[in-house]
């Protein structure tokens, strides 16, 4: 699978740089920074400390939760509606510093759990004509869940800011990359009358065939507990 080969080559040649980078460095892990992260995988916070001049690694845990509740009115019947999602993160991560150690490439392996669920079901009967009413039972209702297959993913992207860099001990530190994902997957179950709204999954399901590469946008603030100039 393509997953998977993106996955080896991303943990070969991190393992292949770091191995290198600690032969060639003895000056390590002696400086550590604490720090807050907001972006496309929530709110958060990360330990970084430094592999080597160039190298910094990074443990980055975040995540968020979404609810929402309503009812609709739909042909005369009225439907409530529920929708839950959540995404948790931790991702480890390595830098590799450019440009007099601010812009950085970034590498690493983040397990995302990302689900959406979401259901609808009549709560008023419905009225066909004057001699037919169907109960919200006999209406039903309709789930639905979306989620990602792979629970752990490659990471590739691009950064400014080096949290473990001499100067303020408080730092702002970007990022944008893309984790490869794999295609999010799609079950719906259905109930009484309206229960053939499932036969649009796999129509649904060719839409979200699209979205192999989930972003991943980050701002944040960092603060170096042990300071060191050599850097």
């Amino acid at each position: 699978m393509l997953h998977k080969k993106i996955l080896k080559s991303v943990i070969f040649i991190t393992l292949l740089n770091l191995n290198y980078s600690l032969n060639a460095q003895s000056n390590n892990f002696n400086k550590f920074s604490i720090g807050f992260t907001a972006g496309t995988t929530g709110l958060g916070g990360e330990l970084a400390t430094n592999i080597s001049t160039k190298f910094n690694l990074r443990l980055v845990v975040s995540g968020f939760n979404y609810s929402d509740n309503g009812q609709e009115v739909d042909n005369s019947v009225t439907v409530g509606y529920e929708v839950d999602g959540k995404v948790n993160s931790i991702a480890l991560l390595v830098d590799y510093f450019l440009f007099n150690n601010k812009f950085r490439l970034i590498g690493g392996i983040v397990r995302n759990q990302f689900e959406i669920n979401g259901n609808a079901a009549a709560i008023t009967p419905y009225v066909f004509d004057a001699n037919r009413t169907f109960s919200p039972d006999r209406v039903g209702s309709v789930s639905a869940v979306v989620n990602y297959p792979n629970e752990y993913m490659p990471y590739l992207g691009l950064g400014y800011g080096n949290a473990l860099s001499k100067g303020n001990a408080l730092k702002l530190n970007l990022s944008l990359g893309l984790l490869y994902s794999g295609s999010p997957e799609l079950i719906m179950q259905g109930t009484g009358l309206i229960s053939p709204t499932i036969n649009q999954v796999a129509s649904l399901q060719q839409g979200l065939n699209e979205f192999g590469w989930y972003p991943m946008l980050n701002v944040g603030i960092s603060y170096q507990l042990l300071k060191n100039q050599k850097k």
